[in-house]
């Protein structure tokens, strides 16, 4: 059985996760639906904590399912790319991503 003080460091990650995803999206809306570039470093480090490793981070995306014994499996259906004024959309599926390869 897990400590309380397990339990409530669990209980933050999730809700910190919770709380980013949701600045996430917030932030893309903001970003790329209403084209406010303003956003974009918003975005950039929402993505950061989310999903990069380092000496000073543990990525939430991974570590919140690794802590309750679950493998997150992250699909991305689509994204633009936008160069000299062109617009490209491209499908790219990524079908799984272990976490124990993340580690870098």
């Amino acid at each position: 059985m897990p400590s309380p003080r397990v339990s409530r460091e669990l209980a933050e990650m999730i809700d910190q996760l919770e709380r980013q995803l949701s600045l996430l999206e917030e932030y893309a809306t903001k970003a790329f639906s209403e084209t406010r570039s303003e956003f974009l470093p918003e975005v950039a480090s929402k993505l950061r904590i989310l999903l990069v490793r380092s000496k000073q981070n543990s990525p939430l995306l991974f570590e919140v399912p690794d802590r309750v014994g679950l493998v997150p499996r992250i699909r991305i259906d689509t994204f633009q790319l936008e160069h000299l004024g062109q617009k490209s959309s491209r499908k790219v599926v990524a079908k799984s991503a272990d976490p124990a390869r993340a580690k870098t």
